[in-house]
């Protein structure tokens, strides 16, 4: 309960910063608490910086909660600023979206550019 009070009053920086935490602790109860916390990102993902975005889906992907409207939300904010990814940012979207097997073939489409654009070194030989 103390859970769903205090959620809806974090900040975009808050969201990610407790869905990294919950999965870096490997929380074993996270799964209802996670679900909240994509529930209050998807408004709020034009806020996040691209670590928080690509840090948030790599915390779904590795507590393995798949949320298909969270992830079609990020994919689409992702596409939109992959130019400001760093090579960690698009290494751990591309690894959250394909361990979860989320089909996003424009997302890895523009991954891949954005590796090309910054040289083999861009995304660590990746």
């Amino acid at each position: 309960q103390h859970t769903e009070r205090v959620i809806p009053r974090l900040d975009a920086r808050g969201i990610a910063g407790a869905s990294y935490g919950m999965a870096r602790l490997g929380y074993a109860p996270a799964s209802a608490a996670m679900r909240l916390l994509g529930a209050e990102a998807i408004p709020r993902l034009g806020e996040f910086q691209p670590q928080a975005l690509g840090n948030t889906a790599w915390a779904f992907a590795t507590l393995g909660i798949s949320d298909s409207r969270l992830f079609e939300a990020i994919e689409r904010e992702s596409k939109q600023r992959i130019g400001s990814f760093s090579p960690q940012d698009l290494i751990n979207t591309a690894w959250a979206f394909g361990t979860l097997d989320v089909p996003a073939p424009q997302l890895f489409d523009a991954i891949a550019r954005a590796q090309r654009a910054g040289g083999s070194a861009a995304v660590g030989g990746f």
